[in-house]
């Protein structure tokens, strides 16, 4: 028996995998989702309120609650538009290559 692959060869497949084959992007969209509920479980919904012009809530004070809010509006956007695709094309494509793969 040969030595496994060092870390980085397995690191680079694992991306490969997550990027390029549909699973992978079923995968990909369900942990875009599962972060944005985590986000939304911590409560930083509650710090988008400086790009709305409204007053924080009492005692959210600090510029890094700002860019939690930034985050959590990227995690919202990217698990409403993007996951949704992702998951979408991944079993498309997972359908449509277990056609072929029958003919």
């Amino acid at each position: 028996m040969g030595k496994p692959p060092p870390i980085p060869t397995r690191i680079a497949g694992a991306a490969v995998w997550l990027v390029c084959s549909p699973w992978g992007w079923v995968t990909l969209g369900i942990a875009l989702i599962t972060l944005w509920a985590v986000a939304h479980t911590l409560g930083w919904r509650e710090y988008t309120s400086a790009f709305s012009g409204t007053p924080p809530a009492e005692g959210a004070r600090g510029e890094w609650l700002t860019l939690l809010g930034l985050l959590y509006a990227a995690l919202y956007f990217t698990a409403v538009l993007v996951a949704p695709v992702m998951i979408l094309a991944g079993l498309m494509r997972r359908v449509v290559l277990g056609v072929l793969a029958s003919r």
